[in-house]
């Protein structure tokens, strides 16, 4: 993919925002997740950089169990493609979740690590997208599409947090990053979860 593609692909994304109002209306719509982490962290597409980092992506599939209770405890995180062929799940690896008394989801802390996974619903498949040590923190994902998925975190090359838009095809099995550059952000990375997306769980 060009970089101008990906480009517009990010732009248009952005402004189907503006075209999603009845969407908004009745609850958290797809296309505001972009522009909510951006906004989190005083971000703007523009802040991302024209360079480009191709990664070599295995894909790799294990079973997706969906009567299994694991799978009943994270299915609400689950991020589901337009045609609820797909799920990205980026939570389950990452967050110790338990229900407590009142079958509310309660956080009892993280693991190092973090595995960003596509769900086939119908196939009862999981495949490894992304995966993040120490050095990178996935945290929003946002369906262009059904077959093209946005996720939002941060990498740590060098002991400074980067804010990073992965770019993943699930079609071609391809995974790519756009970074930001010298790009100071307001807010510690990770609190997004615990202030926005992940606002409903208590925290331990």
């Amino acid at each position: 993919m060009k970089i101008n593609t990906i480009k517009y692909l990010l732009i248009i994304t952005a402004f189907s925002f503006v075209f999603s109002c009845d969407t908004q209306k009745t609850g958290d719509s797809n296309f505001t997740r972009l522009d909510r982490w951006l906004d989190y962290y005083g971000l703007s597409l523009n802040d991302f950089t024209d360079t480009l980092n191709i990664k070599n992506n295995p894909f790799l599939t294990t079973d997706s169990d969906p009567s299994s209770p694991h799978f009943r405890l994270y299915r609400d995180l689950f991020v589901y493609s337009p045609d609820k062929q797909y799920a990205v799940d980026i939570d389950s690896y990452f967050l110790v979740l338990e229900k407590n008394n009142e079958d509310s989801p309660v956080c009892y802390g993280t693991n190092a690590d973090q595995e960003i996974a596509l769900i086939n619903l119908e196939e009862h498949e999981r495949q490894r997208i992304l995966f993040c040590g120490t050095a990178c923190r996935a945290e929003e994902v946002q369906w262009t599409g059904n077959h093209n998925v946005l996720i939002m975190g941060f990498s740590q090359p060098r002991h400074t947090w980067i804010p990073v838009i992965w770019i993943v095809d699930t079609e071609k099995k391809s995974l790519q990053e756009i970074k930001t550059n010298n790009v100071p952000i307001n807010k510690k990375p990770n609190s997004y979860n615990q202030s926005v997306r992940l606002n409903h769980i208590v925290f331990r």
